[in-house]
């Protein structure tokens, strides 16, 4: 077996026209301009297992060849190779905005990973490498625990007390 990456593999767009202008992603809510590559790791949102969350990214000068992708590193190796780390687009061409459902797997490990977005001009947009047109970022997503199903606390309710009542009179 090979030795695990160090850290992810890089990513960059060389020319400057169409971008990623927003990303809208549960609590992410990061409005760019282009940057080829733009490192916002340091901006989170935490993911419930087994939850699903809709993704919208918003693009400026964007061209109808134009296509998207979102990259999530689950299983937390340090790269986007797995077949479930590519995020299946519901709109993910032309001009956008793009937007994805995006399911945390089931036995996805607790804890910090890796989102990258990617815009690219007339071919799929990879996960590493370099392209002549589009944009990428990369943020951080943490998936928390579901916890288990919350019990009610504190005391039992007592039912109000009925008045007795005697035989009439």
């Amino acid at each position: 077996a090979g030795t695990a990456p160090v850290d992810y593999c890089t990513v960059e767009s060389t020319g400057e026209d169409e971008y990623i202008s927003n990303v809208l992603f549960n609590t992410i809510d990061n409005t760019t301009g282009w940057d080829g590559y733009g490192d916002y790791t340091a901006i989170s949102t935490d993911l419930l297992e087994a939850s699903t969350n809709t993704i919208t990214i918003t693009l400026t000068n964007g061209y109808s060849l134009d296509q998207g992708a979102v990259y999530i590193d689950w299983n937390q190796d340090m790269d986007f190779c797995d077949a479930d780390e590519i995020i299946p687009m519901t709109v993910g061409t032309g001009a956008g905005p793009y937007t994805a459902d995006v399911t945390v797997p089931g036995g996805a490990p607790l804890g910090a990973t890796r989102m990258r977005i990617g815009l690219n001009y007339n071919a799929a947009a990879p996960a590493c490498g370099s392209t002549s047109w589009g944009d990428y970022e990369d943020y951080t997503v943490n998936v928390i625990s579901a916890g288990p199903t919350p019990t009610p606390t504190g005391p039992t309710p007592t039912p109000p007390a009925v008045p007795a009542t005697g035989p009439a009179g």
